[in-house]
């Protein structure tokens, strides 16, 4: 009885393991040294594995925003409780946990957590399962969009014979789906094909409908970076109908912004902008870093199609600076191109500056220019060199090279103009605020991040809406990314 009282108040947030006025990191200290002294640590981790896996134990089944949300809000100790699983042993609890969470990591985008917590899980032990199969394909999906392709493709080398011994369908269309990254990456799209049509044979025949969406987009955004518009078109528009049968919020917000990707690149601008606003609104929803990102980059492109310097310019400066926190590095390439394309007249050793920290960056990671960028790349390379003469342009390129990897994804903001939100008598607090929101924050989140309370947090929200005359979060946002605020 004492235990269970104890995980109720747990559950519900104390003022002992609240976290909106201290640091994450303190916070959670606090609360590993208090479990430690209780005997109810492995009662509390068994209850956050319950939370995880409350929403189904079917790999794949679509999240809805508010498990989502329960996760954000009890992330430190779902931490605390991966960690006692590791600590003490505990192989298959840990890695159902960390297969729990994949929705969650790829949702809100920290592809970064989720690698080391997974490469934690399987370094624990050798153990032969479905569950050791399963994050063996988590795990590589991931490294292969962080671009840490050596080690996406080991991990699918072990976890692929695993999961054909064990007949784990699901399994083996994830590790396929890893080899499918990897080999587009690389640079040999054909490869990449072949394995993304083995996976979605595989799901269909399985009736996997919960995970064949993600793997049409995976193929849609192969054949868009390889420059198939219509092979793409088609794969985008498949996953699209998939969803429409079996709905999932977050790969439907996915599936929307490669296809307005698509038409952006067709010349159909008026269905990519629908397409790309119905993603981005979804995805503001989902508070999903990493699909705001894809959508502000292809606003970024229909605004640089349309000659508007300025929005294209703040569009694709918070696209990338947005994309770089969530670790997906494979998505990069065009976001980087293309700002480097609109710094070209006016900026153009900034242009080679990012052209050359993001090139030595791929290198490092294995990854070869796409089709579809490859022509742009070596024309605007052709233009900065005749713009800037061989010596500067070597100069700039040099200093590009030697820019730390982190630093060439945070570009330049852009500058401020009329009608921003200093005009509307914000202020430098409730700026903030709107800045985090636009970058897809959680109310929890942003006051960790400012150290205040959440009730703080609605209070500047309210004010915002007011000064701004908005009504939702998803106006924020596009008021925020319009005005150069990341």
């Amino acid at each position: 009885m004492v235990e269970k009282d104890l995980l109720q108040r747990q559950a519900s947030s104390p003022p002992a393991f609240a976290l909106s006025e201290v640091r994450r990191e303190y916070a959670e200290e606090q609360l590993i040294a208090a479990l430690e002294q209780a005997p109810t640590s492995r009662a509390h981790a068994q209850f956050y594995l319950s939370v995880v896996e409350q929403a189904g134990s079917q790999p794949g089944a679509p999240r809805s925003v508010e498990w989502l949300d329960a996760i954000d809000r009890q992330l430190p100790n779902i931490r605390v409780a991966l960690r006692y699983l590791l600590g003490n042993g505990c192989e298959q609890s840990a890695l159902r946990m960390a297969n729990g969470l994949e929705q969650f990591w790829w949702a809100r985008g920290d592809l970064v957590e989720g690698c080391d917590w997974l490469r934690q899980c399987l370094e624990l032990g050798q153990r032969q399962s479905r569950r050791r199969a399963r994050a063996y394909g988590v795990a590589a999906v991931l490294l292969a969009l962080r671009l840490e392709l050596d080690e996406a493709e080991r991990l699918a080398g072990i976890g692929l014979p695993i999961a054909q011994v064990l007949g784990d369908q699901i399994a083996v269309a994830d590790l396929g789906d890893a080899l499918g990254l990897v080999a587009g990456a690389r640079g040999r799209p054909d490869d990449g094909e072949r394995a993304f049509a083995e996976s979605i044979g595989i799901r269909r025949q399985a009736g996997d409908t919960a995970r064949l969406a993600r793997t049409l987009e995976f193929s849609a955004d192969g054949r868009l970076w390889d420059g198939d518009l219509p092979a793409s078109a088609e794969r985008a528009e498949a996953a699209v109908q998939v969803l429409r049968a079996r709905p999932d919020p977050v790969q439907l917000a996915t599936a929307l912004t490669t296809l307005g990707l698509v038409h952006t690149y067709q010349s159909r601008l008026d269905e990519a902008l629908e397409e790309l606003q119905s993603g981005l609104d979804m995805a503001v929803r989902l508070r999903s870093s990493r699909l705001i990102g894809r959508a502000h980059y292809g606003f970024g492109l229909l605004a640089q199609r349309s000659g508007d310097v300025r929005v294209a310019e703040s569009q694709l400066a918070t696209a990338i600076a947005i994309v770089a926190e969530t670790g997906d590095r494979s998505f990069l390439a065009g976001c980087v191109l293309a700002l480097a394309t609109v710094y070209e007249s006016e900026r153009p050793d900034e242009a080679v500056l990012l052209l050359a920290a993001a090139t030595a960056q791929a290198k490092d990671g294995g990854l070869k220019s796409p089709g579809l960028l490859r022509a742009p790349y070596e024309q605007l390379l052709a233009s900065l060199r005749q713009r800037l003469g061989a010596q500067r342009f070597g100069i700039a390129w040099s200093r590009g090279s030697r820019i730390a990897r982190n630093d060439v994804l945070r570009a330049p903001p852009p500058q401020a103009t009329e009608g921003s939100a200093a005009d509307a008598a914000l202020t430098k607090r409730e700026i903030q605020v709107l800045a985090l929101v636009a970058r897809g924050l959680t109310d929890a989140q942003i006051a960790d991040n400012l150290t205040v309370s959440r009730r703080t947090v609605h209070a500047h929200l309210r004010a915002i809406y007011r000064k701004l005359q908005l009504h939702t979060r998803s106006a924020a946002t596009r008021y925020a990314v319009e005005r150069g605020l990341r």
